[in-house]
């Protein structure tokens, strides 16, 4: 399994940052109507005026099907004309059908149309060599307009006085629906950019949000041919794994990778199920914060893992693969129990095509032995946007109004018919995402879906900076709403992602991560790795996964984990400690 897939996107991680990775359910709505409203008239002329109309994108051949739905644009906030120019870097290697480029196709064309912003390319670049030439430029003095930054990048970036206090321009230009969304002023994610009342960025997460919380699956086939019910307890989990393993069904039983709690075939729910997660720094009594691998309940819970590895439950070799490889052993069918995220879906509608008579389902975490019941939460901290010094104030204005009009749209998609918007901003464009096929009804296009909205994929404030924490469930509360309707009320285009299996799969998922966020274990520690932390934590991690991973293939005793909570205070631990709860308290008070 690569790990490019869906979270390709939330793995890039900002100059020089930490590593921190980053990602209230609303009320369903009704299906749009037919046709959406008209497009409201753009501001007067003495605010601005329309930008030239966009090169149109190219589209199929004429035929006499019609649409039946109506997409229009939110009224701009306002256009820029002449055009600002807004210097922004620009991912590597990206292709463009013929005909287009990076500043003629259909995402640049409408940014330019209704915002009114040319944005162009302060140099190419992702990875180690974007954190390079941002190093670079910060030392010359050359920074682009507007960047990502996070951790210890952002640090330096206000340190140097080398990006602008936004606070005034924020304030009079964020819409009220974007400050809401943003959940501006005080939610955690806005800490790394104030300082005192100076607003340094504007905070978004990868993702979106809630992207690596991990959902449970099992082989629903094996279940039904057994008859056996889903497993709702860990003692459950053991016993469906081995009714598997013994019925010749698979190699093993549960799936499970070097890093015991992680993004993806992670353990996390077996430790959640035990009131603990490995890794994170949790609330304590007193107003504290205490770091849970030395919690006792870890014990019992590798007491767990530990007799699965003893029984052949596990690949034996598990502790030697990354998340990637273990994800082979589902289409392998060496496994009937594993974790993944809600992107997930789409790789098993592809599975059990591939696969007659493979079926995957997911079922609720399992209850440990006091009917707790938790998983690992995703980072909710991330990047920020953030403006050079010395920018035009104008051109901040305006990059504030262009998220303004993307939150307009995302969040009203269905008013504006704007169905691109059901995931990443796309732009779900005729003879791109989508053609006409039999009956008039679509079809995917050469491009299919979700793909053009890595045209402009942090460039302009669409995905994913317009992200905020309900980013991606309110578009598929909507869908599965259309899932309940008569097909012949809805239009088109609500027919077509309702046609696709992996949008309907997705969203089934996403909702069930977000229905159950109250089973979430927070780490809650997301500021910058402290002096103890630079000096300590690489012996403490090599320590932490070298002890658990022996304890689990039984070559150390589980009393070993005693020995270990000590021995990791004794070797820098107590000054991390000391560390991350001043930075508690500096950060939150108290």
């Amino acid at each position: 399994m690569s790990k490019k897939m869906n979270r390709r996107k939330f793995l890039r991680v900002s100059a020089a940052s930490a590593g921190t990775l980053a990602l209230a359910a609303c009320a369903p709505q009704a299906a749009a109507p037919t046709t959406a409203p008209a497009a409201t008239e753009p501001p007067a002329v003495t605010e601005a005026t329309a930008a030239p109309a966009a090169t149109a994108a190219p589209v199929a051949a004429t035929s006499s099907c019609q649409m039946d739905w109506n997409p229009t644009f939110p009224q701009p906030f306002k256009v820029y004309d002449p055009p600002l120019e807004v210097a922004v870097i620009w991912p590597p290697g990206m292709t463009f059908p013929e005909g287009m480029s990076w500043n003629n196709n259909p995402m640049y064309n409408r940014t330019v149309e209704y915002t009114g912003i040319k944005f162009t390319i302060h140099w190419e670049a992702s990875g180690d060599l974007l954190e390079q030439k941002l190093a670079a430029d910060l030392a010359a003095g050359t920074l682009p307009d507007v960047f990502y930054a996070a951790g210890l990048f952002l640090e330096q970036l206000i340190d140097n006085n080398a990006i602008e206090d936004i606070k005034s321009i924020w304030e009079t230009t964020a819409s009220p629906l974007t400050k809401e969304k943003k959940m501006y002023p005080d939610y955690k994610w806005w800490k790394p950019v104030r300082r005192g009342d100076k607003l340094y960025g504007i905070p978004y997460t990868w993702g979106p949000a809630y992207n690596v919380d991990n959902l449970c699956f099992v082989r629903q086939d094996w279940l039904d041919k057994l008859g056996l019910q889903p497993p709702e307890t860990v003692e459950q989990w053991g016993e469906v794994a081995r009714a598997f393993r013994d019925a010749g069904l698979c190699q093993f039983g549960i799936n499970a990778c070097k890093r015991l709690v992680t993004w993806y075939q992670s353990l996390d729910p077996i430790f959640g199920a035990f009131g603990v997660m490995p890794g994170f720094w949790v609330k304590a009594e007193g107003g504290t914060l205490k770091y849970d691998s030395l919690s006792p309940a870890v014990k019992d819970a590798l007491a767990v893992i530990r007799q699965w590895y003893e029984e052949g439950l596990l690949d034996p070799d598990f502790y030697t693969y990354g998340e990637g490889d273990a994800a082979g052993h589902i289409a392998a069918s060496k496994v009937g129990l594993f974790t993944a995220p809600w992107w997930h879906g789409g790789m098993q509608v592809k599975l059990e095509q591939e696969n007659p008579g493979m079926k995957l389902a997911p079922i609720p975490y399992p209850k440990g032995p006091q009917g707790k019941q938790g998983r690992k939460a995703s980072s909710e901290v991330g990047p920020s946007v953030v403006f050079r010094k010395g920018l035009d104030p104008l051109k901040i204005e305006a990059c504030i109004n262009n998220l303004n009009w993307h939150i307009e749209m995302h969040v009203n998609w269905q008013k504006y018919q704007q169905y691109g918007e059901w995931r990443n901003s796309h732009a779900f464009v005729e003879g791109l995402e989508w053609v006409w096929g039999e009956n008039c009804e679509l079809k995917d296009g050469p491009l299919a879906m979700p793909k053009t909205y890595e045209w402009m994929n942090t460039i302009d404030f669409g995905f994913p900076y317009v992200v905020y924490p309900t980013y991606q469930a309110d578009p598929f509360r909507d869908i599965l709403e259309w899932s309940k309707q008569d097909p012949s009320k809805l239009n088109k285009a609500q027919r077509f992602l309702l046609n696709n299996p992996i949008v309907l799969r997705e969203a089934d998922y996403y909702s069930k991560v977000f229905d159950t966020l109250d089973t979430q274990i927070v780490n809650e520690y997301f500021g910058n790795p402290t002096d103890a932390m630079k000096q300590y934590l690489p012996d403490l991690s090599s320590l932490e996964s070298e002890v658990f991973t022996n304890i689990v293939i039984g070559n150390e005793p589980l009393d070993r984990f005693d020995s270990f909570v000590e021995e990791w205070k004794a070797k820098g631990g107590e000054d991390v400690t000391r560390d991350v709860n001043a930075w508690y308290k500096a950060t939150f008070g108290g």
